[in-house]
């Protein structure tokens, strides 16, 4: 992972976010949906040894991801990681939510 930018989808608390960063990625997005982004953040800032660790809203829809891949990406994706991404009881209908994340990967795969 040294060097690598790395973005996560569907974070929750950024388990994965933080050992990239911990394992040297030079920037690492994590990305969730609502209200699950104020807490990644508090989760990142109590951990100041993370460097390059960033975090964003991230609805899954096309135009997000273009977005955040111009953006904080700067237009460039190593490794997309995900874990525990369709969290049922936060989002109702999950399983439905899957060609949406889908998509999103796809255009941020295909960008870069």
């Amino acid at each position: 992972l040294q060097g690598a930018t790395v973005l996560e989808v569907g974070a929750g608390l950024g388990l994965p976010s933080f050992v990239a960063g911990l394992c040297g990625a030079s920037k690492v997005l994590l990305t969730d949906r609502g209200p699950i982004v104020g807490v990644a953040a508090a989760n990142i800032a109590a951990n100041p040894q993370l460097k390059g660790v960033e975090v964003a809203e991230l609805e899954w829809t096309e135009a997000d991801a273009a977005a955040l891949l111009a953006g904080p990406l700067g237009g460039k994706v190593d490794l997309i990681v995900g874990c525990d991404v369709c969290f049922a009881p936060l989002f109702d209908g999950a399983v439905a939510e899957t060609p949406a994340l889908l998509h999103v990967l796809h255009a941020v795969a295909s960008e870069t």
